[in-house]
């Protein structure tokens, strides 16, 4: 089970700054490269498709996909705005920490590989180079994280309505 704590934008800032300068996974593919347990094709062809999307942009992409039409399958020549069946009602980002209830980063690293492992595989690594690349992670995890401090992050949480009519 994780802890999450709301945090102060000023505390939030400073934690935020660890995170985003320390790239455990970029760094561990490098160690890993240093020690001859990776290609540095690996490397180059890893790509970790993070879109980081603030308030701003949820609400952009509610308003066009309010716009947005689509065929109807079941009449064709007629088309529907199905993403006008949604009502955004409120939209905010929520910084936090995440640790775990137990003071380990082991619940947290699983997270954090289970969200990266697939673009790793992507750029086609043997099994022992994947291997390298996830115990060298954890070790610069343990390194860059403390525990009892957590992780930071940012959550992006909405209240949406169904629209019963559309005018």
């Amino acid at each position: 089970m994780f802890i999450t704590q709301l945090l102060t934008h000023k505390s939030y800032a400073s934690h935020l700054y660890i995170l985003l300068h320390s790239r455990p996974l970029t760094r561990a593919m490098k160690r890993c490269i240093e020690r001859g347990e990776l290609r540095s094709e690996v490397l180059n062809r890893a790509v970790v498709p993070y879109y980081l999307r603030t308030t701003d942009d949820i609400v952009d992409a509610f308003k066009v996909a309010k716009t947005f039409e689509i065929e109807d399958d079941q009449n064709p020549g007629r088309t529907e705005t199905p993403g006008s069946m949604l009502d955004l009602i409120d939209c905010k980002s929520i910084p936090a920490i995440t640790r775990d209830d137990n003071n380990t980063m082991d619940g947290i690293f699983d997270l954090f590989w289970s969200i990266h492992v697939h673009s790793v595989k992507t750029a086609n690594p043997s099994d022992d180079e994947l291997e390298s690349i996830k115990m060298e992670s954890r070790r610069i995890f343990d390194e860059v994280f403390d525990a009892k401090e957590g992780v930071p992050s940012t959550f992006v949480a909405c209240t949406l309505r169904k629209v019963t009519e559309v005018n």
